[in-house]
């Protein structure tokens, strides 16, 4: 964080304010309440609360600090702290999903307002104008009158989309701070789209192609973990999803097991668990799951090592996978069949 935070100024106010090299340049504010409580405001795309950037603001201070050195202070008049945000410190910290959705109270009630005519001028006027609003528009019309072949073309457009955005590098250069990661939020939205209007099978179709699409981006990637992130927001969507499709109790859990294997990234850390909603799957479902993942175990015989660390990835997988064996009798409520298990895979 030393290399990357410069500009480091404290705000009238007291607020620190910095730049921050990242993917790109972000401009970054920490401020501290009465309480003592700190809250950051970044023009970083994440927005699950204080972000990294914050953090290398704040280790930044306290090594000032720890020097006795300085912290210039600055204002919004000054003018030029950073390049492309002038106007920064007069952006208030981010607030928690109730303080924002003030804003999103105020449109509605001022939409609520208007006549039949004026909403439908807007409805125009955005669809001309913006893109994104006519393709959104678009996609509502083809959702809400059910038309097959319009939610398939949803689903290609997609699917298209995905594989484009998949295909884009993914990278930073850690000494200028300059570099790209493609964005995944229109995918994101269009998949709640989806889901939303009752077609979370489809949803889960993309999702399986999203995550191996977007696993075999990350591993070349060369970013901050923003992609991560991104594709992340995505499939919090698709798991979502896994619970309302047609999949049996049992194929769910199994669903989430499986891509849980298979996530060497992270991709579902901050996703949801389907197996956390205990009401929905009985004993039986675990019943089948355990069953499943007992089964898979007996053809995974030891082979012998080759000297490359085959073996090691082996052995990893299958502990993996007796893991998720041992959790799912225990949920099944087959604990006497947990010890027997673990002393054959000793051997």
């Amino acid at each position: 964080y030393k290399k990357r935070v410069v500009n480091l100024c404290l705000a009238p106010e007291g607020s620190l304010v910095a730049a921050v090299s990242g993917t790109e340049l972000y401009e970054t504010r920490v401020d501290r309440s009465e309480t003592g409580d700190l809250s950051c405001c970044c023009t970083c795309p994440y927005d699950w609360g204080p972000c990294k950037h914050g953090v290398a603001v704040v280790l930044a201070a306290l090594d000032a600090l720890k020097a006795k050195l300085a912290i210039p202070v600055v204002s919004s008049d000054d003018g030029g702290w950073c390049p492309k945000y002038d106007h920064f410190l007069d952006v208030p910290p981010k607030s928690d999903p109730r303080e924002r959705s003030e804003t999103d109270r105020v449109i509605r009630a001022y939409v609520s307002k208007l006549l039949k005519r004026d909403l439908k001028e807007l409805l125009f006027r955005l669809a001309e104008s913006v893109p994104e609003a006519r393709d959104w528009i678009g996609d509502r019309i083809r959702l809400e009158t059910g038309d097959a072949e319009g939610v398939a073309k949803i689903v290609r457009a997609v699917r298209s989309q995905i594989e484009a955005l998949a295909a884009e590098p993914a990278w930073v250069d850690e000494w200028s701070g300059n570099g790209h990661v493609p964005d995944y939020s229109e995918v994101a939205e269009r998949l709640e789209m989806l889901l939303a209007a009752g077609h979370a099978n489809e949803v889960v179709s993309l999702g399986a192609d999203l995550f191996q699409l977007g696993n075999e981006q990350i591993e070349i990637s060369h970013d901050e973990g923003e992609l991560g992130m991104k594709i992340a927001e995505c499939m919090d969507v698709v798991v979502r999803a896994v619970a309302e499709s047609s999949m049996t109790r049992a194929e769910q859990l199994l669903w989430e097991i499986d891509v849980g294997l298979q996530d060497e990234y992270g991709i579902l850390d901050s996703t949801e668990s389907l197996s956390a909603h205990a009401a929905l799957y009985s004993s039986d479902d675990w019943c089948t799951v355990a069953d499943t993942l007992v089964a898979r175990l007996q053809p995974l015989s030891p082979a012998p090592a080759d000297g490359d660390g085959s073996d090691f990835c082996r052995d990893y997988a299958r502990q993996s996978l007796m893991r998720e064996a041992v959790c799912a009798l225990h949920n099944a409520g087959r604990e006497a069949e947990i010890a027997p298990l673990l002393e054959r895979e000793v051997v």
